[in-house]
C-alpha cells in the first residue's frame, strides 16, 4: 500500500512539473513575442522617413528619437533626450498646451496639428504633426510623428505676397484693370484706378453697362470683335486682341484708349465674358499727330542735315589724316635722327674714336644731357597723341611694386643730389605684385618724382611712399615734396596738356607741359586716377592710385605673391 501512494504522490509532482514547465513555456514565448514586437518597433522607429519623438506622458521630456528628427531638428539624439517637446515645439500659449494635451488624452490621437520646430540654429521648421499614447514597456508614452511641411510653408507664404502685389498693384496702377460678363454687359470686377480715368467710382462703374464708357464707332469695333471671338476656334490660338478705341469719361469727354482683352469662357467654352487692360492714350496720339506734322517737313531737313554732316566728316577724316601724317613725321623725322645723335655722342664719350679732351667730354655730355630732354619731350608729345587717338595699348606685366618704385626713384636721385635735395623712398615690406604695364607705371612715377624736384628749391626734400591698400584693393603711390607748392586756383589747370604753374623754377629744366596730363590719362588707361594737395609755399603731394590686379594664377591665400 505504502508503494503505491509513493508511487500516485510521484505521479502527482511530476504532473504538476509539466503543468509549471509548460507555464514557463508559454512565459517564454510571450516575453519573446513582446521582445520582437520590440526590435520590430525599433527597426520602424527608427527606418521612418518621418521624424518620430517619443515624449513622457506626465511632463513631455524626450526619451527617444530617430535619426530624421535628428536630421529635422539638426540636433543629435542625446541632445534631445532630455529636453521637453515644447523646448522644440513652438506653441504659443500655455493654454494651448493644456488644451492639444486634453484633446491627446481624451482621443488617444491628435492628427495634423500645424507646429512650427525650433532647428538647432534656431531656424523655424514647419510641421503637420499626428500625436498618439502608445504603451511602451508598459510605460504609457506619447508617440509624435512630424512630416516636413516648410516646403508647402513656404509657397503658401510666397503665393500671399504675391496676391498682396498684385492687390498693391491693382490698386495703385494708372491703367485700369477689369473683368466683364458679356452676358450682362456689367462689370465684374473693376480696379479703384477707373476713378481716375472715367471719373466714375468703383460702384458707380459696377452699376453700368460697359456700352456706356464707348462712343458709337468704338461700339462697332467692339461688336465686330466678339462676333470674330464667337466664330473661332478657342484652342486654335489664344484669344488676345489689342483695340483702340475711343470712350465717354462720366462728364461726357472723350479720350482715346488702348485696351488688352482676353476672352473668357464657360465649362462648355461658350464665351461668357472678358478680362482686359484699358490705358489712356490721348497724350501718345496727341505725341504721333505731332510726330506725323514734323515728318511733313522732316526729308528736307534731313536732306540738309545730313550734307551738313557728311561735310564736316570730310573734314574730320582730312584732320584725322593730318596727325596721322604729324604722327609719323614726329617718330621718323624727329626721333629717330635724335637716337642716331645720342648713340654717336655716347660713343664719343667712350672714346670709340679716340679719347677726348675734357672740355670735349664736357660738351658731349650736354649734347647727351640735352637731346635726351628732347627725345623726353617727343616721347611725350608721341604718347599723348596716341592717348588722344585710342591707339595706346597697355601691356600686361606682372612686376614686384617694390621693384618699380625703386627704379623710378632711381631716375631723379642724380638730379636730386646735384640741386642738394635730400630724398626718401618708403616702401611695404616685403616683394608685392601687381599686374599693369610696367614700363607705364615707372613712366608716370618718374615724372611726378621729375616735377617734384624740378619745383623744389635748394635744400628741400622730396620723397616717395608706396602703400597697399588690400580692403580696396588699390595701390597708392604717394610723391611729396617740400617745394613752393600749387594755389588752389591753379590746381585743376595742371593736368591739362601744354600747361605749367608760374614761377621762377618753370624753366630749370624746361619741358612741353604734359608730364602731368600725360599721368592723368595714363592712371586712367589703369582704372585709376591721380589727385594733388598743395598750398603755396607748403610743398605738394600727388597721389597715383592704381587697381591692384594679380594675376590669374595668384590664389586668395597668396594675393601678393612675389613675381618671378
Amino acid at each position: 500500500m505504502d508503494e503505491q501512494a509513493n508511487e500516485a504522490e510521484l505521479r502527482a509532482e511530476i504532473a504538476a512539473l509539466r503543468r509549471r514547465c509548460d507555464a514557463l513555456a508559454a512565459e517564454v514565448a510571450a516575453l519573446q513575442t513582446q521582445v520582437d514586437k520590440q526590435e520590430k518597433f525599433h527597426q520602424l522607429f527608427h527606418a521612418n522617413p518621418d521624424s518620430i519623438l517619443i515624449t513622457e506622458l506626465e511632463d513631455g521630456r524626450i526619451v527617444d528619437a530617430n535619426e530624421a528628427a535628428e536630421r529635422l531638428t539638426r540636433y543629435g539624439r542625446n541632445e534631445l533626450i532630455g529636453r521637453t517637446i515644447f523646448e522644440v515645439s513652438l506653441r504659443s500659449s500655455q493654454e494651448e498646451r493644456a488644451a492639444w494635451l486634453q484633446r491627446l488624452l481624451s482621443e488617444g490621437i491628435v492628427r495634423d496639428t500645424d507646429c512650427v520646430f525650433t532647428a538647432r540654429d534656431n531656424s523655424p521648421v514647419y510641421v503637420k504633426a499626428t500625436s498618439q499614447i502608445i504603451d511602451l514597456n508598459g510605460q504609457p508614452r506619447i508617440m509624435t510623428i512630424a512630416r516636413d511641411d516648410t516646403p508647402t510653408q513656404n509657397l503658401a507664404r510666397a503665393l500671399s505676397v504675391s496676391e498682396e502685389r498684385y492687390r498693391l498693384l491693382a490698386e495703385n496702377i494708372t491703367d485700369v484693370i477689369w473683368m466683364m460678363d458679356l452676358r450682362t454687359g456689367r462689370f465684374t470686377y473693376i480696379s479703384p484706378s477707373v476713378e481716375k480715368l472715367y471719373g466714375y467710382t468703383v460702384d458707380e462703374a459696377m452699376a453700368i453697362l460697359f456700352t456706356d464708357l464707348l462712343t458709337d464707332d468704338a461700339l462697332a469695333v467692339v461688336a465686330a470683335t466678339i462676333a470674330e471671338v464667337e466664330e473661332s476656334n478657342p484652342g486654335a490660338a489664344p484669344l488676345h486682341r489689342r483695340l483702340e478705341l475711343e470712350q465717354v469719361r462720366k462728364d461726357g469727354s472723350h479720350f482715346w484708349s488702348e485696351v488688352m482683352v482676353s476672352a473668357l469662357y464657360d465649362e462648355s467654352i461658350a464665351l461668357v465674358g472678358a478680362l482686359g487692360i484699358t490705358r489712356d492714350t490721348s497724350e501718345r496720339r496727341a505725341q504721333e499727330d505731332a510726330l506725323r506734322e514734323l515728318n511733313a517737313t522732316l526729308d528736307q531737313r534731313v536732306r540738309e542735315r545730313t550734307q551738313q554732316l557728311e561735310r564736316a566728316y570730310a573734314e574730320l577724316e582730312r584732320a584725322a589724316r593730318a596727325k596721322d601724317e604729324f604722327l609719323a613725321t614726329m617718330s621718323h623725322e624727329l626721333r629717330t635722327p635724335l637716337v642716331g645723335v645720342l648713340n654717336m655722342a655716347e660713343a664719343l664719350q667712350t672714346g670709340v674714336y679716340g679719347m677726348p679732351s675734357d672740355g670735349m667730354r664736357r660738351g658731349l655730355h650736354t649734347i647727351e644731357h640735352s637731346g635726351r630732354l628732347l627725345l623726353k619731350l617727343i616721347n611725350e608729345i608721341l604718347d599723348y597723341s596716341r592717348i588722344e587717338l585710342g591707339r595706346l595699348e597697355l601691356a600686361e606685366d606682372y612686376f614686384s611694386i617694390q621693384e618699380v618704385a625703386r627704379a623710378a626713384f632711381q631716375t631723379v636721385r642724380e638730379n636730386a643730389t646735384e640741386q642738394r635735395i635730400d630724398t626718401e623712398l618708403v616702401l611695404p615690406p616685403g616683394s608685392v605684385g601687381m599686374v599693369a604695364d610696367y614700363r607705364r607705371v615707372q613712366q608716370m612715377l618718374t615724372n611726378l618724382l621729375h616735377n617734384a624736384v624740378k619745383f623744389t628749391p635748394e635744400g628741400g626734400k622730396v620723397g616717395l611712399e608706396v602703400v597697399v591698400d588690400p580692403v580696396q584693393e588699390m595701390v597708392r603711390f604717394t610723391v611729396w615734396d617740400t617745394g613752393i607748392g600749387i594755389a588752389a586756383a591753379e590746381q585743376e589747370r595742371i593736368f591739362a596738356p601744354f600747361v605749367q604753374v608760374e614761377s621762377q623754377f618753370d624753366r630749370r629744366y624746361g619741358g612741353a607741359g604734359l608730364g602731368l596730363a600725360l599721368v592723368q590719362r595714363l592712371a586712367a588707361l589703369h582704372g585709376g586716377s591721380v589727385s594733388v594737395t598743395s598750398q603755396p609755399d607748403a610743398g605738394s603731394r600727388f597721389v597715383l592710385a592704381l587697381p591692384w590686379r594679380q594675376p590669374a594664377a595668384a590664389t586668395p591665400e597668396n594675393p601678393a605673391a612675389t613675381p618671378d
